[in-house]
């Protein structure tokens, strides 16, 4: 049984997060544009300009189309998102920019209380702890906020769907899985989940999912765009390539073993041993020791703790596979913690 004096301590410490996430992330956050957003929001804004988005990918092009329409002051670049974020703007195009920000915050804030809404329906935890796991994690969660970013909405969706699987709903799940995937990439490797339970409904879903999304980016924004994506933009992101590919703070095995084995006369000049060999047995080593393991271990048992289990430990191992992993990627451990 738990100390009389616990719920007090949990409160105080509930209530000092809460205080610095407010006063050190979310009200600065809605007094200024200065941020991630207004990269999204030019592209969203271009299309409902009527302008083709076939060089939406081009830094140069795109920010001209910034400097002539105003968006903000500074630089902005589109890339390496994948076309099918510009859906999740589409709705504030018709708002200035700053307020436009300030209706994804609430947005973001709605997310996370319906995320924590359907953890508690599926878990033994109360509202007090929900909400002080969510906020130990209140450094990614400032990151998300401050920059506007879709982190905090993609933990929404990782919740929605697994509230969506405990309902035996699997499906919907993997639908909403695409969903994810359709504003960031990474989250598509939980499908390595669905393959490994032979969970073959969600996989179907996720595929339909993302067909119907691929289908509607391409007759909404055109094929070029698409094309630029794949051929020159994925190609780059996937082998961590795009920004920063030697920067430690990218957080991903990628950078750290391109940052240690593969030299690059500006950017990397002095790696600890200048082979490409070594680098790609690295990688190949490194993603043997993280998938391997996990398929081993997650058994095929349908049981509410099992699937729990399963899920709690696919997040991890998304961002840990991801070529980039920001500090608030780490917003979706939250579900893995609760």
């Amino acid at each position: 049984q738990s100390p009389g004096w616990l719920p007090a301590l949990e409160w105080f410490v509930l209530a000092a997060l809460a205080v610095t996430f407010i006063g050190h992330s979310f009200v600065p956050a809605w007094r200024t544009l200065k941020s991630e957003f207004p990269n999204y929001y030019l592209a969203a804004e271009l299309y409902h300009k009527g302008i083709p988005l076939d060089r939406v990918y081009e830094w140069t092009w795109f920010q001209r189309q910034n400097d002539h329409w105003g968006v903000r002051d500074g630089l902005v670049s589109f890339a390496p998102n994948p076309p099918t974020l510009i859906f999740s703007l589409m709705p504030f195009t018709r708002l200035q920019p700053l307020a436009a920000k300030r209706c994804w915050l609430v947005l973001s804030l709605i997310s996370l209380a319906v995320a924590l809404w359907t953890l508690r329906r599926v878990t033994v935890l109360g509202w007090r702890r929900l909400i002080l796991i969510a906020l130990l994690c209140v450094l990614p969660l400032s990151d998300d906020f401050l920059f506007a970013r879709h982190y905090v909405f993609i933990l929404f969706l990782v919740c929605a769907a697994y509230y969506a699987a405990r309902l035996e709903r699997h499906r919907t799940s993997g639908a909403i899985w695409s969903a994810a995937a359709a504003l960031k990439l990474f989250p598509a490797l939980a499908v390595i989940l669905f393959l490994r339970e032979r969970n073959w409904r969600a996989v179907a879903g996720f595929l339909v999912g993302a067909s119907m999304i691929v289908t509607a980016s391409l007759i909404v924004f055109g094929v070029e765009v698409h094309r630029v994506f794949l051929h020159e933009v994925l190609s780059q992101a996937s082998r961590g390539d795009w920004l920063g590919p030697y920067a430690l703070s990218q957080n991903s095995f990628t950078t750290l073993w391109s940052h240690l084995f593969l030299i690059e006369p500006e950017l990397n000049p002095t790696p600890l041993l200048n082979s490409s060999a070594v680098y790609a047995f690295a990688m190949a080593i490194t993603v043997t020791v993280l998938v391997i393991p996990f398929l081993v271990l997650v058994r095929h048992d349908k049981t509410p703790s099992g699937t729990a289990l399963a899920w709690a430990a696919v997040v991890p191992l998304l961002l840990l596979l991801s070529t980039t992993a920001a500090p608030d990627y780490s917003c979706l451990l939250v579900f893995s913690a609760i």
